[in-house]
């Protein structure tokens, strides 16, 4: 057997698993009645020349589904990595649920699904490994002697999250499968059902809608609607405005800094469109 074989035959599933997100029971701590996923206050980033993001001024409220929008180069995926604590900033503060980013990473709060680039297809890794990834946080956590054990042989709650996961975003026939065998539309899925997988209060998803064909597009847009009436908090980088015109709660165009953030129908018209893609931005050194 492989990995993702041991893994279900060594797990006894509950007859009553979930297809959705929606039928799983939401946990209500009080990380889940802040008003806040995201609050932002003077942030600046950059790497080895210009600002990327300056004067960053941003609440993004939680249980909403919401895409950031802007041109190649104005700090979107900057501002992922200072929300994951991949990167820090050079000033100002960034709070998730109105704690550290670093409190909310250790709590496993935040589930991050990235750029196609960002991922090494080529590693031998099967699908279900991938989606029992979400998992190890939580492993690692528990504080026993389980967290020294491969993933495979993880505890029955985690391979039952898994599952349900892969089953939401109709890829458990795929479980076996290596991950660079999948099309494009299929890696997304299985990178979203990892981070179903993983129960975080906040999803980040970076471009998930890049070589996407349209029946996965419905798909993704399916789940995280659902997700976000659970009363999680969705956030996602996307060139399509036509997709958050139609799905978004809530809209923010960013070039190096804030443009706009409000409802689909106020902020992507014309004019703002226009201010955020043909904006000339000229560096605070001048």
């Amino acid at each position: 057997m492989n990995g993702a074989e041991e893994s279900l035959a060594a797990v006894t599933l509950p007859e009553t698993i979930g297809t959705h997100p929606g039928n799983r029971k939401v946990k209500r701590d009080p990380l889940w009645r802040e008003p806040r996923a995201i609050q932002a206050t003077d942030l600046a980033a950059a790497y080895d020349g210009p600002h990327v993001l300056v004067n960053v001024n941003l609440d993004l409220p939680a249980g909403e589904l919401i895409a950031i929008l802007g041109p190649n180069g104005g700090g979107k995926s900057t501002f992922f990595r200072l929300a994951m604590g991949l990167k820090r900033p050079l000033v100002g503060d960034i709070k998730l649920f109105g704690r550290s980013v670093g409190t909310r990473i250790r709590q496993n709060q935040v589930a991050y699904v990235p750029q196609h680039e960002q991922v090494d297809w080529d590693y031998p890794i099967c699908v279900w490994d991938v989606v029992l990834g979400g998992r190890y946080g939580l492993m690692g956590s528990e504080g026993t002697w389980r967290r020294f054990l491969p993933p495979r042989w993880a505890g029955c709650q985690h391979a039952t999250a898994a599952y349900e996961a892969l089953k939401t975003v109709d890829m458990l026939s795929h479980r076996q499968r290596p991950i660079g065998a999948m099309s494009g539309g299929q890696k997304k899925r299985v990178f979203l059902a990892r981070a179903l997988a993983q129960d975080a209060a906040l999803l980040l998803l970076d471009e998930p809608l890049v070589g996407v064909d349209q029946q996965s597009q419905d798909l993704i847009f399916h789940v995280l609607g659902q997700l976000r009436d659970e009363g999680r908090s969705v956030i996602l980088i996307t060139h399509d405005l036509g997709s958050a015109k139609r799905h978004a709660d809530r809209v923010v165009l960013i070039n190096q800094s804030v443009i706009a953030s409000g409802p689909p129908e106020e902020v992507l018209t014309d004019e703002w469109i226009a201010r955020t893609y043909l904006r000339h931005w000229t560096s605070p050194e001048g």
